[in-house]
Parts: structure tokens; sequence; C-alpha cells
């Protein structure tokens, strides 16, 4: 079955989660067999997840680097503290 949006673009349900299809598509899907809608909703709602995962992850890890690499950069730029000894 060839999905499209009004625009004409092609849907691929392999890498857009079915919540987020416009309304159009998702009214062509659920006018064939809802239930069957609903269990591919439900099948598809671990592979985007596990896809959201991973992304998070990767992102999480990006901005753990950036953090890290900011805090040194301040630290080297900070002016180190003496001792004032002649009161």
């Amino acid at each position: 079955m060839d999905l499209a949006s009004k625009y004409g673009d092609k849907i691929n349900l392999n890498v857009m989660a079915l919540s987020k299809l416009p309304v159009e598509v998702a009214d062509k899907l659920k006018s064939i067999d809802a239930n069957l809608f609903n269990q591919l909703l439900e099948i598809q709602k671990p592979l985007v997840q596990s896809n959201m995962t991973v992304a998070y992850t990767i992102m999480f890890a990006f901005c753990a680097v950036a953090y890290l690499i900011a805090w040194v950069v301040m630290k080297s730029l900070v002016p180190k503290y003496k001792k004032i000894t002649d009161l």
C-alpha cells in the first residue's frame, strides 16, 4: 500500500511513528481495518521507543562530553589563587 501525505511525500512506516501520521493518512489506514491499525500501532511502539532510547543516549553522551570540555576550559581560564601573606 502506497501511503502519501497531502503534499505527495511518500510515508515510510518503518521510520515514522503512527501517532505522528498526518490525519488523512491515519484515516486511510483506519478505513481499511481499525483493528489491524491498532495491532500495527502496538507492534510499532516498542520499535519507535527503542530508536528513541538510542537517540537520547547519543544526545546525552554528547552533552556530557560538551559539559566536561566546557568545565576544563573554564577551569583553565580562571586565574590561580595565591595566598595573601603581606597584610
